[in-house]
């Protein structure tokens, strides 16, 4: 029993001085020399009958095995062992049959230096768990500075801050860091994590002197366009950035809007807050107008999930279908609209009568753009 613990000992120094050079495949292989000093085969030098087991051991793992190539000193003495000064040089072949014999799976360097940090300073973290065996990796950054910034996150939100005001306080004033590990954070400080304040979405909007329906229109030139034409009791909102999945949109604080007419539109302003946030007793006609393709499509159906009543707005579509029935349109493999999704159903009648089947029937799209409010 003691001379396999032993033998074992020996391949597991082979295996130490593999996982030490990493993946590395232009290391050389490790050489093992055997002599009197090296405490791994100090029962050798006792020339007992365990010293000779443990020698014929060694043969057979290296005769006909293959683990190794064993290779006696030239210069031999009389005196000497025939083992005495011995090489031992591992075949890298072998390296997994040796990891399956003494249940040692090769391990990521990264990751184990990883694992190190992240044990290391687990104590800055309420819940370090989560980062074991989960390197964050990034362009230019050292495993270092990414456990530095993720332990000074814990020291900056004890006070309120928007996720690009936290990364760039902890990550080399770089605010795009966190963007993506915002669950990452609530798990490693949960507590703290309520800090964190959800940048309110800036919508853009042309206001009339009194609201009688409101009207998202999907891209900048024509949102700017059209409200040129001062459209009378009609809100005009730029819908470009919207989500369907911001759910809260429709809460005070989730927004801020941004008026891009300059006459005094405070009292406007209300009215289009109070119908925005349900806090009105009437609601104003919503209508949807943007490209005429399934993009377009779908986020006229993603925006009545926030808004139940919204419509596909007929006055600028129509002249749109027109084009497309004329065949003055672009076919999706004109453009880069090959890969879009058809929606299902929107719930808008408009929409799911006339122009889906329209769409689907000559595989053609109009663009917003088109729309000019002074056409020469």
């Amino acid at each position: 029993m003691t001379e396999q613990t032993e033998i074992q000992a020996v391949l597991n120094w082979f295996i130490t001085q593999l996982d030490k050079q990493g993946f590395d495949t232009r290391q050389r292989a490790p050489v093992l020399h055997i002599k009197k000093s090296n405490p791994l085969f100090k029962s050798l030098y006792r020339f007992d009958e365990n010293a000779d087991f443990i020698w014929s051991c060694i043969k057979q793992l290296a005769e006909k095995e293959g683990i190794f190539k064993l290779q006696l000193a030239r210069n031999h003495y009389a005196q000497d062992v025939i083992y005495d000064r011995a090489r031992l040089v591992f075949n890298p072949g072998k390296e997994e049959l040796v990891r399956q014999w003494l249940q040692r799976p090769r391990i990521d360097p990264e990751i184990s230096h990883w694992n190190q940090l992240v044990c290391q300073h687990q104590k800055s973290f309420e819940d370090h768990v989560i980062l074991l065996d989960t390197p964050l990796k990034k362009g230019g950054w050292s495993a270092e500075q990414i456990i530095e910034g993720l332990i000074c996150i814990g020291q900056n939100l004890k006070k309120p801050l928007s996720l690009r005001q936290l990364s760039c306080k902890c990550f080399l004033s770089d605010s795009k860091f966190l963007d993506s590990h915002s669950n990452l954070i609530a798990q490693l400080f949960p507590s703290l994590y309520p800090n964190i304040v959800t940048r309110p979405l800036i919508i853009n909007a042309y206001l009339p002197q009194t609201i009688r329906s409101i009207l998202f229109i999907e891209n900048q030139d024509t949102f700017l366009e059209y409200c040129a034409t001062s459209p009378e009791d009609q809100a005009v909102i730029y819908s470009y950035g919207f989500k369907a999945s911001c759910k809260n949109i429709r809460q005070r604080n989730s927004v801020v809007f941004s008026i891009i007419n300059s006459q005094d539109s405070q009292g406007t302003l209300r009215q289009l807050e109070q119908h925005w946030y349900r806090e009105s007793s009437s609601e104003p006609a919503y209508y949807f107008w943007g490209d005429l393709d399934y993009t377009g499509l779908a986020i006229l159906k993603a925006l009545r999930e926030l808004f139940p009543q919204l419509t596909a707005w007929q006055n600028g579509y129509q002249p749109m279908l027109e084009r497309l029935l004329a065949g003055r349109c672009h076919r999706a493999k004109q453009t880069r609209k090959g890969g879009q999704i058809i929606p299902k159903q929107t719930g808008c009648h408009y929409t799911d009568e006339i122009l889906l089947p329209a769409l689907k029937e000559y595989q053609c799209f109009v663009d917003q753009e088109i729309y000019h409010a002074n056409p020469c």
